[in-house]
């Protein structure tokens, strides 16, 4: 998943450039930028097969589940939230870039170029280091370093500081979407799997699309600055969400591998 995210990070590089160079000629080519998608779509649907399905085996008086479980519905849910406050970068640092006076469309292209080579590196390591060294508390760190973002471009509206919150964002955003990527899929039976990650890139794609409906009326009703309003909002938040994570997870801590065994051996009727 590291290394997915990596590629992705590296080719998006591409086309960040590519959008900031169009968006200077004038805002409407930047979205031509998108046609050189097509011959990567056309080889994923001819060349990338299908996943072989095969019947989970079903322990004896177990009933097969055939849908997700509660705690892998509220983490969706979760996700939804999360993408809601922590995207945000993406889409407003050119608007931020601009209302601040930094610099033209191609310098905000460049901060979120940042953005992109930073989560590839960490997309790089995320398997060796720093799943490892974070462990169960990987998603909550990703929010928080994505909290610290927003609170170094409201602190620091200048080019460095938007350097430093690129940073920031590229760090926050892979650990947050690798983990989750892993722990979604972790929550469902192994046949589920697939399904889980399809309905989280769902909520992820709708957290987009309600970004900025969410933070404009929650600006609105604030009274904040339209540039630099969404990252009042979203930096103290996702501090929140991150706290809170830890606090759950510390909470409710899961069984260990030899707790588990221990109670299902001793279910087991005594045969001797």
């Amino acid at each position: 998943m590291g290394y997915r995210d990596t590629v992705g990070n590296v080719v998006s590089i591409v086309f960040l450039q590519l959008g900031g160079f169009l968006a200077t000629i004038h805002w409407r080519y930047a979205f031509w930028a998108v046609v050189l998608m097509l011959p990567f779509l056309v080889v994923v649907w001819i060349k990338v097969p299908n996943p072989e399905v095969r019947d989970e085996p079903v322990k004896e008086g177990e009933q097969q589940q055939k849908g997700f479980p509660p705690r892998t519905w509220f983490m969706l849910v979760c996700s939804w939230i999360a993408m809601v406050f922590i995207y945000t970068f993406i889409p407003d640092i050119a608007i931020f870039v601009e209302m601040n006076g930094i610099g033209s469309p191609s310098l905000a292209a460049t901060f979120l170029t940042t953005f992109a080579i930073t989560s590839s590196v960490i997309g790089l390591i995320f398997g060796s280091v720093v799943r490892p060294l974070f462990k169960r508390f990987t998603v909550a760190v990703g929010l928080l370093f994505g909290g610290a973002c927003y609170l170094v471009l409201n602190a620091m509206p200048t080019m460095a500081g938007c350097f430093i919150g690129g940073v920031l964002f590229g760090i926050g955003f892979c650990i947050y979407n690798i983990s989750m990527f892993l722990d979604i899929p972790a929550s469902v039976r192994p046949t589920l799997a697939s399904s889980s990650l399809a309905y989280f890139m769902a909520f992820s794609g709708i957290g987009h699309f309600t970004n900025p409906i969410i933070l404009g009326a929650i600006k609105n009703m604030l009274g904040l600055d339209a540039a630099a309003g969404g990252f009042q909002i979203c930096g103290p938040v996702l501090l929140v969400l991150g706290a809170g994570t830890i606090l759950v997870k510390a909470i409710f801590r899961p069984k260990k591998q030899s707790e588990q065994t221990a109670e299902e051996s001793s279910e087991k009727p005594n045969v001797n």
